[in-house]
């Protein structure tokens, strides 16, 4: 597909002749454009599949590893984000927490 866009866009260049250049520039942006969504759709196409295999992979490992009883993924999934906003607030409010302080830097 790519190398049959390229051969319109080398034909178009070479079919100018004096007083058809503003055709031939016409013609390279309407192939330009069509490269343009061609590009486009294939990228969004790519990143629904990775995104949608990624969400997939999770889903199975939080079924698998981190639900409790009888709870779905997404139950746990919130119940994980519930409990680290809950550990960043307790960490923010713990005494000794400096704002902008690297935690990780150490005290000697």
């Amino acid at each position: 597909m790519a190398a049959l866009l390229i051969l319109k866009i080398v034909m178009a260049i070479k079919g100018s002749r004096k007083g058809e250049g503003s055709m031939a520039k016409s013609k390279l942006t309407a192939v330009n454009e069509k490269i343009e969504k061609a590009v486009t759709d294939g990228f969004y196409k790519i990143e629904h599949k990775v995104v949608g295999g990624y969400t997939k992979m999770e889903d199975a490992f939080v079924e698998a590893y981190l639900t409790k009883g009888d709870e779905t993924a997404a139950e746990a999934k919130e119940r994980l984000r519930r409990q680290q906003a809950e550990r960043r607030q307790d960490k923010r409010q713990s005494p000794g927490h400096e704002a902008g302080a690297d935690p990780r830097a150490r005290n000697e």
